[in-house]
């Protein structure tokens, strides 16, 4: 089957993204980075230095694979970049209009195991 193989970061994502609102195409995603744009149907394009955003669930990916083996090899300023992006988006669910308890927990829990993590990470990239 036909589908739109988006591997590597958010931007991977976000052109990923692009081209199935554009083709109708399902999203298989492999995020080797913490930003979490896999999980969400937001999409972000820009056209004459113009960033418009919109949601569509033809963009949310329709299968996400993890393997934490690839994000082993970041760079260790990225991995902390990547993961205060996933933090900030991890709050933004706190207050989001379709926000649900189930998902203030998922935002909460998240947020909590990144900041254990974060030392971890800057101390032992690997």
């Amino acid at each position: 089957a036909d589908c739109a193989v988006a591997i590597g970061g958010g931007s991977t994502t976000g052109l990923g993204k692009a081209i199935a609102l554009d083709s109708g195409l399902p999203i298989l995603a492999i995020p080797t980075t913490y930003a979490g744009s896999e999980m969400t149907p937001i999409y972000g394009l820009t056209e004459a230095g113009l960033k418009k955003t919109g949601k569509d669930p033809r963009v949310l990916p329709r299968t996400v694979i993890y393997d934490p083996e690839l994000s082993r090899s970041l760079p260790v300023g990225l991995s902390v970049t990547s993961c205060i992006n996933a933090i900030a988006h991890a709050a933004e669910g706190l207050y989001a209009r379709d926000g649900n308890p189930v998902m203030d927990l998922m935002a909460e829990e998240g947020i909590a195991a990144i900041a254990r993590a974060l030392p971890t990470i800057r101390r032992s990239p690997e």
